[in-house]
């Protein structure tokens, strides 16, 4: 059975329906925050529509496209941990650490305003779950899948829709120096194929990440309109 479609955030679960209640037992909810300083480097499928010359059809094209994606973490509420206060039982007060996460410089992401948490119920309690995970029960086994890539677009909507604040590229710049030292470390071994190849693979991912900087100096966040 796939539960994704049964859990809806902050409403209340049934509890009558024991095939419905998760074989696992309740955990704590989360929430979500971004470090400026944390980038990935992430490729998509992009398909785009070429038109026709003359009386040719239109066609449709896919290509990959590398972009720069803010890495947002999720962070458990649990009472009496990182500063988060007892309000009774195992619901914490999370406020005072979100504060001091702000004062440190990190984004918080409210899970009301931006939707990506799932509860689920379970043995005694709820299952807090984000939304990318995608949980099925198999032989009274729980199995989770992470949609990568339907996490990575909602990372990058929330940076073009200017939820993440102000980019800094130094940043990728930085990522980018550390990166060229990784085709170096292989560089004694380029005589075997399987190596070499990837040699190959980790340079045109340089060329690759060089040019989305560039090319982010004349589009800015446009740039990432195109995998959204």
């Amino acid at each position: 059975m796939n539960y994704k479609t049964e859990a809806q955030p902050w409403a209340p679960q049934s509890t009558h329906n024991a095939q419905m209640v998760l074989p696992t037992r309740p955990n704590y909810p989360m929430f979500a925050k971004w470090w400026p300083a944390n980038w990935v480097w992430q490729t998509f499928e992009v398909t785009k529509t070429v038109k026709g010359v003359g009386k040719a059809k239109d066609k449709e094209e896919t290509t990959t496209v590398g972009v720069f994606v803010p890495n947002v973490e999720f962070e458990t509420i649990r009472p009496g941990v990182n500063g988060v206060r007892q309000i009774r039982g195992e619901i914490g007060d999370v406020s005072n650490r979100i504060g001091q996460l702000q004062r440190e410089g990190w984004i918080y992401l409210d899970p009301k305003r931006h939707d990506y948490i799932r509860a689920y119920p379970a043995r005694g309690g709820q299952y807090f779950a984000d939304r990318f995970t995608d949980i099925r029960v198999l032989a009274n086994r729980m199995i989770k899948t992470f949609d990568r890539n339907d996490y990575n677009k909602w990372c990058v909507t929330l940076l073009a829709n200017g939820e993440l604040g102000h980019i800094e590229p130094q940043f990728w710049q930085l990522l980018i120096r550390d990166f060229e030292k990784r085709p170096d470390r292989l560089i004694r071994q380029q005589h075997l194929p399987e190596i070499k190849q990837r040699i190959d693979d980790l340079n045109a991912q340089l060329v690759a990440m060089r040019q989305f900087v560039n090319d982010y100096k004349t589009n800015g966040i446009e740039l990432y309109k195109q995998v959204i």
